[in-house]
């Protein structure tokens, strides 16, 4: 058996399945979705659970893992016991990832700051060169 062909069992052909499935249904339910075709359950539109957000570059998105269990909770109300459950796994998710909101904070707070210098350096130029403006009429 050549090396080659072992990369082509089972992982990469499931792997290439799944993501091709995945992406269909996307396909599928994003167009269901723009007609408004999906029905409203309880007064909710689903379609945005498989839909999902759209990528964003500004923002980090943090959601644990599913379980069986979220499916048959998600139509319920959560009791006490449900949403202590929910808020702990919620900080055991979040805090691996704060130093990538830290890092995007700092680069966000940067950019902020060098765009108000900038809008302040183009103030100060357009007042600049209108007072040239006016001494150099008021001089002829």
């Amino acid at each position: 058996m050549e090396r080659g062909a072992a990369r082509w069992r089972g992982g990469f052909v499931l792997a290439l399945l799944e993501h091709a499935l995945k992406t269909s249904m996307k396909g599928v339910i994003g167009i269901v979705e723009a007609f408004r075709l999906m029905p409203k359950i309880m007064g909710t539109n689903v379609s945005r659970i498989w839909v999902g957000e759209p990528f964003s570059p500004t923002g980090v998105t943090i959601y644990p893992r599913l379980r069986f269990v979220d499916f048959y909770r998600i139509a319920q109300d959560p009791d006490e016991r449900i949403m202590r459950e929910y808020l702990h796994i919620g900080a055991t998710m979040t805090f691996p990832k704060l130093g990538v909101v830290s890092d995007r904070f700092r680069v966000e707070r940067a950019l902020d700051e060098a765009v108000a210098d900038a809008r302040r350096a183009v103030v100060v130029a357009t007042v600049a060169g209108e007072l040239e403006r006016r001494v150099v009429r008021s001089e002829a």
